[in-house]
């Protein structure tokens, strides 16, 4: 995937640190937004344990998630975050690599024609990046600290 810097990342940037994934478009009824908030006030509850988290959010919709809006929308809801995006191929065999579902739905109605239909899931990768938990958007900020907390130690 490539970055909004331009830099391109791959599985081995993600060892340093415990890094969550996060699937998600800025055309999902607001899905990604609560998503995001939930997940920085978990991390607000990390203190500094917060520092040895990355925080990656993937774009499901490419094609309409231009790195400038990426960038605000980010920055609004979890700041640090990184948003990276990829070509239609490369997210869909991404997506499929995490057994994620998503698509793309035609509705004329909206402003940008259609939405994005997503599972909400944080993608939890240890240090290493080896894959150590997937976690349910609905969970609340206080458990989820407390999971992310259990993987940095």
């Amino acid at each position: 995937m490539i970055a909004a810097d331009g830099r391109v990342v791959r599985e081995t940037d993600l060892t340093a640190k415990v890094s969550i994934l996060y699937f998600g478009a800025l055309n999902d009824d607001g899905l990604s937004a609560a998503a995001l908030n939930v997940l920085g006030a978990a991390l607000s509850r990390l203190g500094l344990g917060a520092n040895d988290v990355a925080v990656y959010f993937i774009t499901l919709d490419p094609e309409t998630d231009t790195f400038p809006k990426l960038q605000v929308f980010v920055a609004s809801h979890l700041p640090g975050a990184i948003s990276l995006r990829g070509n239609s191929i490369e997210i869909n065999n991404l997506s499929k690599s995490y057994k994620l579902y998503y698509k793309k739905i035609a509705d004329p109605t909206l402003p940008m024609g259609h939405v994005i239909d997503h599972a909400s899931l944080y993608y939890v990768l240890r240090r290493g990046g080896v894959f150590a938990a997937h976690i349910p958007y609905t969970t609340d900020a206080g458990e989820l600290a407390q999971e992310l907390g259990a993987h940095l130690k």
